[in-house]
């Protein structure tokens, strides 16, 4: 394979290239995890202590994670036809 020098407009694009990916390393962003709900009486023993009171579901599961999902109503509901007409 023949070598050249790259022309001005390479270079130009290369170091552009060089900053986007020098600067997106320095990008930082908090990453919260969770679940989609808490108050699951199945996670007993695998996740909760088996004689975990429900009432005490929530208490723990903060202290393991540091958000939650939640899908009651009437956040998880199938929109009315006045939404979405």
């Amino acid at each position: 394979m023949p070598f050249r020098f790259p022309s001005d407009g390479e270079l130009h694009n290369n170091l552009l290239t060089l900053n986007r990916i020098e600067s997106a390393s320095r990008m930082t962003c908090a990453i919260r995890i969770g679940t989609s709900g808490f108050h699951y009486k199945h996670w007993k023993g695998p996740f909760y202590p088996p004689k975990l009171p429900a009432s005490q579901m929530l208490d723990y599961y903060i202290r393991q994670f540091d958000t939650v999902e939640l899908n009651n109503p009437p956040f998880a509901r199938t929109p009315g036809i006045r939404c979405v007409a």
